[in-house]
C-alpha cells in the first residue's frame, strides 16, 4: 500500500485536526487496487474507496487541501471543512490524491470521526447538499 505523510497548515478541520499535526495518507489507487484482484478497465466508484466521514487529500489550484467527506457520487465526493467556514464543494474522483489513515501517526485517531458525526447530527444546517 502507498502512503504518504502530510504536514498541515490551517485551521479549517479544528478542533479535530490542529495545523502542523502529521496525517498519514493513502493512495486511492493503492487502495484501488487491493478491492479488485484482477487488472479490470472498470471505474470504481468512490463510495468503494471512500465514505461519509472519512478524510480526503485532493489538489486545488496547485494547492494540496484536506476536508471531510460527506456524501459520496459516482464521479466524485462532497466535501466540507470541519470548523463549519465552507460550504460543502463537490471534487471530482481524479484530484482525490489519498483518504487519510491516521492522523499523527503514533497517536490514536477514533475521537475525531465520533466528534464530527456529533457535530453533524446537531447542526445539520451547515450542510445543506449532504442529505
Amino acid at each position: 500500500m502507498a502512503a504518504s505523510a502530510f504536514r498541515l497548515e490551517g485551521s479549517s478541520m479544528s478542533p479535530v485536526f490542529k495545523s502542523g499535526e502529521v496525517v498519514l495518507v493513502s493512495s486511492l489507487s493503492s487502495q484501488s487496487s487491493s478491492l479488485i484482484p484482477h487488472p479490470s478497465s472498470l471505474p470504481i466508484p468512490p463510495s468503494l474507496i471512500l465514505s461519509s466521514g472519512d478524510c480526503a487529500v485532493y489538489s486545488y489550484n496547485g494547492t494540496t487541501l484536506l476536508h471531510r467527506v460527506i456524501k459520496t457520487a459516482s464521479d466524485g465526493v462532497w466535501l466540507a471543512d470541519d470548523a463549519g467556514r465552507l460550504a460543502p464543494h463537490f471534487v471530482l474522483l481524479e484530484r482525490i490524491r489519498g483518504r487519510v489513515l491516521s492522523r499523527n501517526p503514533f497517536a490514536g485517531g477514533i475521537c475525531g470521526r465520533i466528534y464530527s458525526a456529533i457535530r453533524r447530527r446537531l447542526s445539520p444546517y451547515k450542510y445543506p447538499h449532504a442529505a
